[in-house]
């Protein structure tokens, strides 16, 4: 159940920082 949870912190991480990035 590791994997899910790294997955979940670089899935939301992402797009959160890539918003603010290309704005």
């Amino acid at each position: 159940m590791s994997n899910l949870d790294g997955a979940g912190l670089v899935t939301p991480h992402f797009p959160f920082h890539f918003r603010p990035g290309l704005l």
